[in-house]
Order: C-alpha cells, then structure tokens, then sequence
C-alpha cells in the first residue's frame, strides 16, 4: 500500500497564491506533522477533506484519487454533549458500523472510569479525549488531526503519544497539523514547514557543525543581544527561557515572548555552555536552571517541561538524553 502521496498540489484564488506546488508522501505506519499557520492550514484540511478542489496538482491514497477515506479530529469537532461518554462512543460505533471494542477504546483514552458521566460535565482535556475516542471508533485508514495537543493536560498529551504509537503499529497513515512547532517535532517521525511558498522537511536529529571555530572563543560571554527593529536589545543568560532556530535564524525566548538573536545557534551553544544551556535538539539550546521536568512519551520521544507561566515543552532529541543524564550526574 501506497499511503499518502501528494503531488505538485497548488492551491489559488482570486490571483492570490494560497500556496505554491509541493509533494509531500505519508507511509502506512507513519506520523507525518505539518507546522503551518492557521489559515493554510484550514484550506488544507478543506482540501484533503473534499471540500475545496486543488488548483494544479493531485492527492491519492493508496493510489486512488480523491475522495480519501479519512477520519478528521478537528478543533471544532462537534460533541453530543448531553450523552454520556459511553453511550456516545456507542453511537459512533453503531454509526460506522466499528469493530473496534468500547472497552478498548475506553482503555486508550482512559475513560474507564467517567463512562457513566455526562461529556458536558467533563474538563476540556477530558472532552479532548472523547473526540480521541470517537476517532478511533471510526477506524479510517488515514488520520487527519488538527492541534490535537492544543491546551490539554500532561496526562492527556501522554495518552494521544501513545495512541500515535499504537496507530503506527497498526500500520495507519497519520498527518498532524499544528501551528505550534515544538508540538510538531514531538509528534511527529517527520516534520515539515508548509508556507505559501512551499513545503520544507525539519530537521529532527542534531548533526555535527560544519562552521569553523571562531576567534572569538576565548572573549568570556555575558550578554545575548538580541535586536529589535533598529535597536539592539542584550539580555543576561539568566533571563532566558530557551533558544530556538527557525531557517537558520535564532530567536531568544523569554517571559513568553521571542527576540530574534544575532548569533547563530552553534555561536550560542559554545557561548553558553559555561552559564548552564544545553543544545537539547538540532533547532533548540535551553536553560537547564528553567527546566522543571523531563518528560517521556514514548522510549524515543521525549520532551523538556520548563518552569515558567506557559509550562513551555522543548523537545528533547533522542539522542541526548543520555548526554542530559550524565549533566544532571545520573548514570
């Protein structure tokens, strides 16, 4: 089977490009995310979900053409909130006429134990999982969600990697699509960066530099700068949350908001490295003295929860946690 498979896909109107041609291919067993922002990423969905046409290009699955046999979670998923959890996953059951066990689903959603309650009187995190819930019920062959980890709760996030997981070993074709690029990284196998101009694939695992060292090791560093508009703004280590690369460019995260940096991020690591960072994935260098957890989704997928008022994620590349132990002296 050929999952997804999308070519030269161009999207216009009125003269004005919603987006430029770009391919993109989704394997059986894989969780693919898309980092976009809200208004590409809702003719999309459109799109794939056979709503709007495309305007040169085309998308099948399994090498069929449209329409695609899939199942949408969507942000405005609409729920029969006056049922109870079970009875509304027994509707959806009856409804799509599933093989898929009530029991079972409760199990991945962890359900169990509010079955009996109304779906209205359950917390946003809750009612997320429901909407999880009546997803898999439909048992499609291709998964289309939409920021399905936007403002729910730890154990709720921990819950959908899991059921990421079990969908790739049922060999499902899965596509994520988020504005928030730390959830993207985290979610997904591969990461790309869908924008007017096209698509590019995000690098996930951390590689060796290729930029020469530079004279100015050895100048003891106390100040980021950082610039905004035509003024260049410098900030103390302490003050910063964590650090990230977009394209090449580097952007200093603190108290909620990003400065665009004037260093590069391998600059900022060998900087750093004396006042407590740490390059915990390709794009990122956080502040180890903010970090307040370290948390695991699955065994190769792990992110860092930092100790401030947005309880920021920061992924954490697989192939640091090792290097992130032997920091904090554990063996």
């Amino acid at each position: 089977m050929d999952g997804l498979t999308i070519t030269k896909a161009e999207k216009s109107r009125g003269g004005t490009t919603i987006f430029s041609p770009f391919d993109l291919r989704i394997e059986p067993g894989q969780v693919v995310s898309v980092y976009v922002h809200t208004d590409l990423r809702h003719w999309l969905i459109n799109i794939l979900n056979g709503d709007e046409t495309l305007s040169g290009g085309c998308i099948s699955f399994h090498g069929r053409p449209s329409p695609i046999p899939l199942g949408l979670l969507s942000l405005d998923a609409p729920l029969y909130e006056r049922l109870k959890v079970k009875e509304l996953f027994r509707f959806h059951r009856d409804l799509y006429h599933s093989s898929v066990s009530l029991e079972s689903v409760m199990d991945w959603t962890r359900l169990s134990d509010l079955q009996h309650h109304q779906v209205k009187k359950l917390t946003f995190s809750e009612k997320k999982r429901v909407q999880l819930g009546c997803l898999l019920l439909q048992d499609p062959p291709f998964f289309l969600m939409e920021e399905p980890d936007q403002n729910v709760d730890l154990e709720t996030k921990q819950i959908l990697m899991k059921i990421l997981q079990r969908l790739k070993e049922e060999g499902k074709t899965v596509m994520i699509l988020t504005s928030n690029l730390e959830s993207a990284i985290m979610m997904g196998d591969h990461t790309h960066r869908l924008h007017q101009d096209g698509i590019h694939k995000v690098e996930k695992e951390p590689e060796e530099s290729a930029e020469p060292e530079t004279d100015g090791a050895s100048v003891t560093f106390y100040k980021i700068p950082t610039k905004v508009q035509e003024n260049m703004i410098l900030f103390a280590p302490p003050e910063v949350d964590y650090i990230e690369s977009i394209q090449g460019q580097s952007y200093v995260h603190i108290r909620g908001e990003a400065f665009q940096g004037m260093f590069t991020l391998n600059d900022l690591e060998a900087r750093l490295k004396l006042f407590g960072f740490f390059r915990c994935h390709r794009s990122y260098i956080v502040n180890l003295q903010k970090v307040r957890k370290v948390i695991t989704w699955t065994k190769n997928s792990y992110s860092l929860q930092l100790d401030n008022a947005e309880k920021t994620e920061v992924p954490l590349s697989k192939g640091k946690m090792a290097e992130l132990k032997e920091l904090l002296g554990l063996k």
